[in-house]
């Protein structure tokens, strides 16, 4: 596989984590709120000393307890495939994105996506909202509504419960465990 191909499969999501084929992992963020660009990714806390992350390490002394901003995903790509490529089957499905899904008359479907519901919003200026529906982009790049969607982010332990906002029965953004620790 490609080092493209492989930076196609990593999702914009805090957790869980990449996982390797030889068991090694690590978190791969390219989101906008992290250490990341148009060429690179934030990869944090892998399970191993990873040499070729040494050169990017915030925290050198603690190689699998730090962050290694900005490494390129041809890098990253390139150490994937080094661990024997990405593991699927360790990975539960997960919540990636919030997604906003328009049908027009004709079937067709328009996704718009991002941190929460609110941001999928501000990109459909323009276009008619009647029939939009809430929901969210899973890892396996799946649009589901918020009922299911809340079933799989309990299942991949992306909700706190004990923190759940109302309804109780819908995911909501902002119940998302990672939304509380500085993404947008």
């Amino acid at each position: 596989m490609k080092s493209s191909e492989i930076m196609d499969t990593i999702k914009e999501v805090p957790e869980p984590r990449t996982i390797c084929k030889d068991g090694f992992s690590m978190s791969v963020q390219n989101l906008s709120t992290s250490y990341a660009g148009e060429t690179s990714s934030e990869v944090g806390f892998p399970t191993e000393k990873e040499p070729l992350l040494m050169p990017y390490a915030d925290d050198a002394s603690r190689p699998t307890k730090t962050i290694y901003p900005y490494v390129p995903k041809s890098l990253i790509g390139e150490i994937v495939s080094k661990h024997g490529g990405i593991n699927p089957g360790a990975m539960k499905e997960h919540i990636v994105n919030a997604s906003v899904r328009i049908t027009n008359l004709a079937g067709d479907e328009k996704l718009f996506n991002g941190a929460y519901h609110g941001k999928c919003f501000e990109q459909m200026r323009g276009w008619d909202r009647s029939n939009a529906e809430q929901g969210y982009i899973t890892s396996l790049d799946r649009f589901v509504d918020r009922i299911e969607g809340l079933a799989i982010a309990i299942e991949a332990n992306q909700v706190d419960l004990d923190k759940k906002h109302s309804p109780k029965d819908k995911l909501q953004s902002e119940d998302l465990t990672w939304r509380g620790r500085g993404r947008k």
